[in-house]
């Protein structure tokens, strides 16, 4: 674990562009994406485009790990509470934790580890990570280079419930950047295609930006 996150941790300080594409039971669009995100603690996105289960105009979140601000353009209202695997599921359409969404927004992983009971197998390819303790999740770790190339929740029956793909790598310092993200739970599938991605960058803002008189809501 240790491998892994140390060349995950030398991807950082990211600005990138690219496409998200949603599919669920009653949508089936893309749109554009900006995001910028510094690891371990903020991430922030903006979404523009044609995907109608989020907005048909542009919105934008930021997200540290104890608040976030999100400012929906087509209803012209900005909500801010604290950060949630809830909140973010409202905002993201995917119910995950924060650590989940900065894996997929930086197109690495950090493997969390508190105390965790761990089992462990391999095969020529990969090692296979688990970790059980109140949520059990399931590692694919290249043993080429220590790149995890999936990771699974799993239920009490071993049956997955949330998926997370990466693929699409690029070498940047130590680690590996995936510019191919995926995210499927139950009917709804999300899929990031990263087309343009700068590293270390110093100077990232996380403003969210609105008009003045937009409505505000607490959360």
């Amino acid at each position: 674990m240790k491998e892994v996150n140390d060349r995950s941790a030398s991807i950082d300080l990211i600005h990138s562009n690219g496409e998200v594409y949603v599919k669920s039971k009653t949508v089936d669009q893309k749109g554009n994406i900006e995001i910028k995100a510094k690891k371990p603690d903020d991430f922030w996105f903006r979404i523009w485009g044609s995907i109608s289960i989020i907005s048909k105009d542009a919105f934008i979140a930021h997200f540290n790990r104890k608040d976030f601000v999100y400012f929906n353009n087509l209803d012209d209202k900005v909500i801010e509470g604290p950060t949630t695997d809830d909140n973010i599921g409202y905002i993201t359409r995917v119910k995950c934790s924060f650590d989940d969404m900065m894996n997929i927004l930086t197109g690495t992983v950090r493997i969390p580890y508190n105390r965790d009971t761990i089992a462990y197998s391999d095969d020529d390819t990969y090692y296979y990570l688990t970790l059980k303790s109140g949520k059990i999740r399931k590692y694919w770790i290249r043993k080429s280079d220590f790149t995890v190339e999936k990771y699974v929740y799993l239920n009490r029956k071993m049956q997955a419930t949330l998926t997370f793909s990466f693929s699409n790598f690029m070498m940047n310092g130590n680690g590996q950047y995936a510019k191919k993200m995926e995210i499927t739970k139950g009917t709804i599938y999300v899929k990031y295609t990263i087309t343009d991605i700068s590293f270390q960058q110093s100077s990232l803002s996380f403003n969210v930006e609105y008009p003045s008189k937009v409505r505000h809501i607490r959360w």
